[in-house]
């Protein structure tokens, strides 16, 4: 919902080259994907109280919210959005998006594990928890991604590497999980035994 003023205000205002608004917080990298994805605009407001009250008054859930929302607005939300925004967008398609989502600040392990437990996020999206840093240190979102059945298998046998003997144990057992993940835990956890 953008206001014609805004437009206005944007186009005489800015100095060519520069961008406003989202791509302040965006990084560098980010910006020509952005572009790429067909916004090449990237000057967004904040809803008005105005439209925030007229949204809530016309039932407008937050789902609708973020279907109506462009990439650029979807990669704000992800930064700076609430949790249950971030635990919604974390399943969008757009790997921009997604990245966007575990690089805020406002992710913290807990939300981590619950999204590496979630079995409607993509394999893109688990690949991407998979390779942040600061999550790979804490069990719960290892344990989390090792159980989905949709983390990539290539993915998931790395992330053995790193559990402890017990878990693993419970890997090799798990009935949900495909066999040749249950296999490697098998045999990861016969090799630490020294069998």
């Amino acid at each position: 919902m953008s206001r014609p003023e805004d437009s206005q205000m944007s186009s005489e205002n800015t100095v060519p080259g520069q961008e406003t608004g989202v791509a302040a917080a965006l990084p560098a990298e980010w910006r020509h994907e952005v572009a790429a994805a067909g916004e090449a605009k990237f000057d967004l407001h904040e809803p008005s109280p105005e439209e925030t009250a007229q949204m809530q008054s016309a039932g407008v859930g937050l789902l609708e919210r973020v279907a109506r929302m462009s990439v650029a607005e979807r990669v704000k939300a992800a930064l700076l959005g609430t949790r249950e925004e971030r635990m919604l967008l974390i399943r969008d398609r757009n790997r921009l998006v997604q990245r966007a989502v575990l690089q805020s600040p406002r992710t913290d392990d807990r939300d981590a594990a619950q999204m590496a437990g979630m079995h409607n996020v993509g394999e893109e999206a688990l690949r991407l928890l998979a390779s942040e840093r600061r999550f790979r240190k804490h069990l719960p979102v290892l344990r989390n991604l090792a159980r989905n059945p949709h983390t990539p298998l290539t993915v998931a046998l790395e992330i053995q590497k790193l559990l402890p003997a017990p878990e693993l144990e419970k890997l090799a057992r798990d009935r949900n999980l495909s066999e040749p993940v249950r296999r490697a835990a098998r045999q990861e956890a016969q090799r630490r035994a020294g069998h």
